[in-house]
């Protein structure tokens, strides 16, 4: 009898200045593609009070299935930020686990899950939660942020070092 281990999800990730790229391949085979805000954060509007602690958004969800309890909601402008406790796609609303003080209408909003951006990208491919572990999966991470300060010269002076027989490596690119 032999035992095989699950497909892990395939994922890589270029981070720039403003955007990270996103390519993942499903442990069924399905591509799936994500860009997200280099600063780790999704960004949305406020339409409408639908409640003490609910908001009506215009936002557009990486993902079909709300992951997004926990995640800080932020309205920018204010010092105004609240846990998310659910998210209702169909409505399109946010109810939050704190009352708002007032009514914010028309206010941009920032939902962050406080993690660094190739962290958050991997949660939104995945469907996980924050009190879920990950699944399997293998993740390639490049930085255009990184190539574009070596080519253009910008920031600490750097140096590759390949141990002998490692030259292959620059050609590899792993």
């Amino acid at each position: 009898m032999s035992i095989t281990s699950p497909s892990p999800w395939q994922i890589w990730i270029d981070t720039g200045g403003t955007f990270t790229d996103c390519i993942a391949l499903t442990p069924q085979g399905k591509m799936k593609r994500l860009k997200v805000l280099s600063n780790s954060v999704l960004r949305g509007k406020l339409t409408n009070h639908a409640g003490d602690k609910t908001l009506q958004v215009e936002l557009s969800w990486p993902v079909d299935k709300d992951i997004f309890k926990d995640f800080e909601l932020r309205i920018l402008g204010n010092s105004f930020s609240s846990k998310i406790e659910w998210v209702d796609f169909a409505k399109k609303q946010i109810h939050l686990k704190s009352k708002l003080a007032r009514n914010f209408a028309g206010a941009a909003i920032e939902i962050s899950s406080n993690e660094e951006v190739p962290v958050l990208a991997a949660r939104l491919l995945t469907s996980t939660p924050l009190d879920k572990k990950f699944p399997l999966l293998e993740m390639k991470l490049g930085s255009t942020r990184g190539t574009n300060a070596v080519l253009e010269r910008k920031g600490a002076r750097t140096a590759l070092l390949v141990t002998k027989g490692f030259k292959d490596l620059l050609l590899i690119g792993n």
